[in-house]
Parts: structure tokens; sequence; C-alpha cells
């Protein structure tokens, strides 16, 4: 008999609400992302955690895929995408796709486009702090510490955001600057 899928979904909800009280959850980019706010039973801090969908390994696959294609060949009008990214991405997704025979649901297509605009038009792992309009000010101080983040309710917040390495973060701070049109030194 084969075991059904969701029961360690089911275990992962249950361990949470032993070790968190939530305080609040809402969308933020539905229907894919929340925001939940949860106070840690044993130290009593407020976090926020970024709710995103979970993608299983097949999914993870066509994610790293897709992100390959269009980072490797893709060719595009500046202009096209500058109208409107989050649709030229859409339409370049669904060429690829087809293009590439790739079999993929609809369900799943939802969650692998959230991925790829979230990484390549959107802020990356931070798209749903810099997206949630109760959050007015981020803060980070290096790598393999969580960000914080300041709430409009629930003021200063640890979130569940975390920078593993020096190389993913200096990466990240160039991209930014780039999109602002600014220039990094070292100083």
């Amino acid at each position: 008999m084969a075991k059904k899928s969701g029961g360690g979904q089911k275990r992962q909800r249950n361990q949470q609400r032993a070790m968190y009280d939530e305080l609040d959850k809402y969308p933020v980019m539905p229907p894919h992302a929340f925001a939940r706010i949860v106070r840690d039973k044993r130290t009593l801090n407020i976090i926020y955690q970024i709710i995103e969908p979970p993608l299983n390994k097949k999914e993870q696959e066509w994610r790293d895929e897709l992100l390959d294609i269009f980072i490797r060949s893709l060719t595009a009008d500046i202009e096209e995408i500058d109208a409107d990214p989050t649709a030229y991405l859409r339409t370049a997704m669904d060429k690829v796709i087809k293009a590439y025979g790739l079999k993929i649901n609809k369900k799943s297509k939802s969650k692998l486009f959230y991925y790829l605009r979230r990484d390549l038009v959107g802020y990356g792992k931070m798209d749903v702090l810099m997206n949630d309009a109760n959050v007015e000010d981020v803060s980070l101080d290096g790598t393999n510490v969580p960000i914080f983040a300041y709430h409009r309710k629930f003021e200063s917040v640890e979130t569940t955001c975390v920078w593993e390495t020096d190389h993913e973060l200096e990466s990240y701070v160039i991209k930014l600057a780039q999109r602002c049109g600014k220039h990094i030194s070292v100083a």
C-alpha cells in the first residue's frame, strides 16, 4: 500500500503549532506568497515567516531547467521586456515549455511561473518582504543570520530569510544595485 502524500505537510503544521503561536497570516502575492507572523513559544521572539509554495523534485528540476534556458539563450528586445516584464516572462515561459516539449500541468506551471518571476523580475528570496505593504524596512548583518524587518504592526521582527554564503549575498547586492542604476564601490 502506497503512502499518501501530504502526511509530511500535516506533520510539519503540527510541529509549527507546537513551537509557535500564530499572531497573523495574510497574503502578500496570492495565491502563492504569504506572510505568517508567529511568536516562538520557547524564546518569545516574534518571527516573520515567508510562506511560498513547495516544489516537488520534478518541479525543482523544471525550475532549474527553465532558469538555465532563460539565462543561456533568451534574446529579446529590451523595450519589449521593459514595457511589461511579467507579461513578457509568461509568454517566454510558455514558448520554452512548448519548444522543449515539457509536459507540465497547470498547477505546477503556476508555481514555476511564480518562482521564475520572483527570481528573474522580482527580488529573489526577498521578494515577499519587498512586496509586503506592512514591511517598512529591512536590515541585515551578513551571512548565516536572519534578515530583520520593521513591520507596521509588530515592529522589529526576525525573518526566515537568510543569505547562506558571501557569494550569494554579494551577487544579490550587485543585482539590486544594477536594477537601481547605481554603482557599488568598496569604501
